[in-house]
């Protein structure tokens, strides 16, 4: 069995002092179907801890949660496996926030879109006429018109937000929604995951 790395949200509980790490545990649930065990990755792990870590990963998920420059920590990690990934050729699929990352690490400036937070809409496919209905949970994104080399934009929203997205260079797929989310897991999402995940 493929085991993946996910990296988790950071809480900030302020009447307890305390910082915690947190994971939807329907994520690891949908891995879990398709034959593949997830790791939790604690922002707050040290290089040589993660470099020890990573050698056991067939895969890495990017999760969702806090904005980019919220939480330095969590920013390093993903740093982190983007490097380590890029290196090592390990597929990393990001999503909401982690195709964020993906697209910021690219230097796509990100933009405030309207009415993208606990919604459904569509998506529209740049390769064919289809398209698909999605859930959205986020604050920020980046333009579908302004991507490029050596980033491929897939799929965009009807107000020019990107979607789907897949790297030229490296095993990274980013998607804007949450699986994890859904009350029913779309065929698509299964594919897609199954496809990133178990193709070698």
């Amino acid at each position: 069995m493929k085991i993946i790395g996910i990296t988790q949200r950071i809480d900030n509980y302020t009447s307890r002092e305390e910082l915690r790490e947190a994971l939807d545990y329907r994520l690891p649930l949908i891995f879990n179907q398709l034959n593949l065990a997830c790791v939790p990755i604690s922002s707050y792990s040290s290089k040589e801890s993660l470099n020890q870590l990573f050698q056991l990963f067939g895969g890495f998920v990017l999760s969702g949660g806090n904005n980019i420059g919220e939480y330095p920590e969590r920013d390093k990690l993903e740093k982190f496996i983007l490097e380590y990934s890029s290196i090592k050729n390990i597929p990393v699929l990001g999503i909401c926030r982690g195709m964020q990352f993906i697209l910021n690490y690219e230097k796509f400036p990100l933009v405030k879109f309207k009415n993208h937070i606990n919604l459904r809409h569509k998506i529209y496919f740049v390769d064919n006429k289809k398209f698909l209905e999605v859930n959205s949970f986020h604050n920020f994104g980046v333009l579908h018109s302004s991507i490029r080399d050596p980033v491929k934009s897939l799929a965009y929203s009807k107000d020019n937000c990107s979607e789907y997205i897949k790297h030229k260079l490296y095993p990274w797929t980013g998607i804007m929604w949450h699986p994890e989310r859904e009350k029913k897991i779309s065929d698509f999402d299964y594919s897609l995951i199954n496809k990133i995940f178990n193709s070698k």
